[in-house]
């Protein structure tokens, strides 16, 4: 929701500062190991927000450190940031990430986006590639009607000429269309959830588990990212089903404190120990590196399908509970 609301943003500022020179740069390491190109407003009005896109792609092969982006923006006041995934570059072995930076500047004159340094390391070699300089320009209001400014020595401009300083028009259209598709997303995703929501409370817990692992079960892991994902979710389904099949609370506990309270709930040792177990090794994808092999996340996600079928409800169960 958060990915969707910053890109449509940032699409609609750029349309906005359609005036103004937009600058796309692309930039290649020497070693080709890093490729980024930079979009952004050269020229942009006092108080105007300056929409800033870097895509930053590198290679598989290099560990790449952090950077320190705030130092580089730092003539700049950044009024809102995004930072999408990293995703792997199609039929290649690059990795991609995005950057969104909504700046603005309230100081006419002159100032520099100082040049992006990134270090990263190659085995045990450790290289650095920096960027160019910015130059942006931010333009005085009245600057731009300097041409009918000659008679007046103070500066000043008549209010009813404002509205050539900015193409109003264009401006509040395009606010219209992305107004219009916000709340259709945000209705439809309102509903859409409220529907999936309301079917899964008619449901039985191991009902609802099913449900939930049929759409994991299907998952393709592309990277580490998806992986840790995808056991957040079983972590998840695995605690929900115990919490409403035997009306404890367990889904905020830590493994331990889920463990014990199996315990006290007079599960068997035996059955305690194997879902502590499970979830132990649940927490080291969640919470450390650890990355297990497919074989590994099939028998998990197994153990998880098998313990539900063993453990729900039968129809006798379910009759004497609503009585």
């Amino acid at each position: 929701m958060k990915k969707v609301f910053f890109l449509i943003l940032f699409l609609c500022v750029l349309v906005v500062n359609s005036f103004a020179k937009l600058v796309s740069q692309k930039y290649v390491s020497d070693d080709k190991l890093l490729k980024i190109e930079t979009k952004i407003s050269t020229s942009t009005l006092l108080g105007a927000i300056i929409p800033y896109e870097i895509n930053l792609s590198y290679s598989e092969d290099i560990l790449l450190n952090d950077f320190d982006i705030k130092e580089t923006l730092s003539n700049f006041e950044i009024k809102s940031s995004y930072r999408s995934n990293i995703k792997k570059v199609a039929f290649s072995k690059y990795l991609n990430q995005k950057y969104y930076f909504f700046l603005i500047k309230f100081d006419i004159g002159q100032f520099i986006i100082k040049g992006l340094s990134i270090n990263y390391k190659l085995k045990d070699k450790t290289l650095n590639y920096t960027l160019p300089d910015i130059l942006i320009t931010v333009n005085s209001l009245i600057d731009l009607n300097k041409d009918k400014l000659k008679d007046q020595k103070l500066g000043l401009i008549d209010i009813k000429n404002i509205e050539n300083i900015f193409p109003f028009n264009i401006f509040l259209f395009f606010v219209i269309i992305f107004l219009i598709f916000f709340i259709g997303f945000i209705f439809y995703k309102y509903f859409y959830e409220l529907k999936i929501k309301t079917l899964e409370k008619k449901l039985l817990p191991h009902q609802r588990a099913f449900f939930r692992l049929n759409k994991i079960s299907s998952l393709n892991f592309k990277d580490n990212i998806e992986i840790k994902a995808f056991y957040i979710e079983l972590s998840e389904i695995l605690r929900e089903y115990l919490e409403t099949r035997y009306e404890i609370e367990i889904l905020d506990k830590t493994t331990m404190e889920v463990y014990h309270t199996l315990l006290r709930a007079k599960f068997d040792k035996k059955e305690a120990r194997s879902l502590r177990d499970l979830m132990s090794e649940m927490d080291l994808v969640k919470f450390a590196k650890y990355i297990p092999d497919n074989d590994i996340i099939k028998s998990h996600l197994d153990f998880v399908r098998s313990y539900v079928i063993n453990t729900k409800k039968n129809p006798e169960e379910n009759e004497k509970n609503e009585l």
